[in-house]
């Protein structure tokens, strides 16, 4: 959940957005914009990445032109390969949570 500056600046965000024409995309990382969609009224895509530092930041990416899935970590960036991992380290199958 939001602390209450964040919802703020969500808010001042989506406001700003409504007034420039050139904003064609928003891009969240290291959490799911579930509140910011809540409050968007913008017309365009809401993408999100996820990553590390040690992975460049972001990792994996939600891309505009590939199907989108809820709860999915998108596909790797240029990153040879990437995989989701149980907690014992055994390699999720699709549709299983890991880390």
């Amino acid at each position: 959940m939001f602390d209450p500056e964040i919802t703020k600046q969500l808010k001042e965000l989506v406001d700003r957005a409504d007034r420039d024409p050139d904003i064609r995309a928003v891009v969240f990382t290291g959490t799911h914009p579930d509140r910011f969609l809540s409050h968007n009224r913008l017309d365009v895509p809401i993408l999100k990445g996820f990553g590390m530092p040690e992975a460049s930041g972001v990792a994996t990416f939600d891309y505009r032109d590939r199907p989108r899935n809820q709860g999915s970590a998108g596909l790797p960036l240029w990153v040879p390969t990437s995989e989701v991992v149980r907690e014992d380290g055994t390699e999720a199958v699709v549709d299983e949570c890991g880390r």
